[in-house]
């Protein structure tokens, strides 16, 4: 088996401000600005998007967009297809931007893959399905402290406001912390 090799390249349309590697990190460069100011670059953090996708914010001519990194991965080392626009994760990790996990594909083919693969389930039976793949999760304060136990990240987003994949990566072991709380998925212990 080979080990994974990371290789950067540069983002189009931002050569020379930022790169992106086919690991799914994105590297901001060190530069000056326009006012002549020193931007010392490195890893971006990137943050999670209301859908659920990682995305940066990138900064050029003192405009910033956002860019979900799945896409730019994908834009940067995997050939394009005619008709093929959607980029699809293998494994259905939002999270997992590792160019082995993406895929070009049409959107009923990326539709598909999600029913195929029980990442959507049609109609009724979505919420069932939804409920039978919870994990309970419990919050913890900064020192370690137990504050309470949820029976998924998703009843704990709701009921703080938070959204749902920032507790499944600090459960993950992706964060350390999300809005200052230490989340971890409870352990099964038999009764």
């Amino acid at each position: 088996m080979s080990k994974f090799k990371e290789v950067w390249a540069d983002i189009a349309g931002y050569d020379g401000l930022y790169r992106v590697s086919n690991a799914g990190r994105v590297l901001s460069l060190r530069r000056y600005d326009g006012r002549g100011i020193e931007v010392r670059g490195g890893i971006l953090k990137p943050n999670v998007g209301t859908t659920g996708y990682l995305y940066v914010n990138l900064r050029k001519d003192g405009r910033s967009v956002h860019k979900k990194i799945h896409r730019l991965v994908a834009a940067a080392f995997l050939r394009p297809e005619a008709g093929r626009y959607v980029v699809n994760h293998r494994d259905g990790n939002k999270l997992n931007n590792r160019i082995d996990n993406l895929e070009w594909c049409t959107q009923a083919e990326n539709v598909a893959h999600a029913f195929g693969n029980g990442f959507m389930v049609a109609g009724e039976n979505q919420e069932a399905a939804a409920e039978g793949r919870k994990k309970p999760v419990v919050q913890y304060d900064a020192t370690g402290n137990r504050i309470a136990r949820y029976s998924s990240n998703i009843e704990a987003a709701r009921l703080l406001g938070i959204h749902p994949a920032n507790i499944s990566q600090c459960c993950n072991g992706k964060i350390k912390t999300s809005h200052g709380y230490i989340w971890k998925f409870e352990k099964e212990t038999a009764v």
